[in-house]
């Protein structure tokens, strides 16, 4: 089996997971990506989470997110955390510390899409300055 068609397989069998699990906690599924090379697979995936929905965002929140936070100088209370970015609502998800100019993964409210924002404007935002 190629490469390519290890890669599609995984990508599909993550897909499928990743929506039941989506279902059985009240979330969004957003989509998967899979990337590989001859002898490495790498995937990413992204998932709304509806707060409203009764899910407690703690019991979701990803491992080593506080000590992530605190090497890139965000308060460690901000994950989940809702704030307003010139008058858009955005969700803080997660970081992706290997980009250092935009490390902190949200999702917009309005629709789950992903985006990603600089720790200063995160920073901000906690401290109730957001714009």
């Amino acid at each position: 089996m190629t490469a390519e068609k290890v890669a599609s397989h995984i990508q599909k069998e993550m897909e499928r997971t990743l929506r039941v699990l989506c279902a059985e906690h009240g979330a969004r599924f957003n989509g998967v990506r899979v990337d590989f090379t001859d002898d490495k697979v790498t995937g990413r995936f992204a998932v709304a989470l509806d707060v409203e929905s009764g899910m407690d965002i703690e019991e979701v929140e990803p491992e080593g997110y506080k000590a992530m936070a605190r090497r890139l100088g965000i308060p460690t209370e901000t994950w989940g955390m809702v704030f307003t970015d010139f008058g858009t609502e955005y969700r803080v998800t997660g970081l992706t510390p290997r980009w250092r100019k935009y490390p902190v993964d949200v999702v917009r409210s309005t629709d789950g899409k992903p985006f990603k924002f600089t720790a200063a404007i995160i920073v901000a935002a906690a401290a109730g300055e957001g714009k």
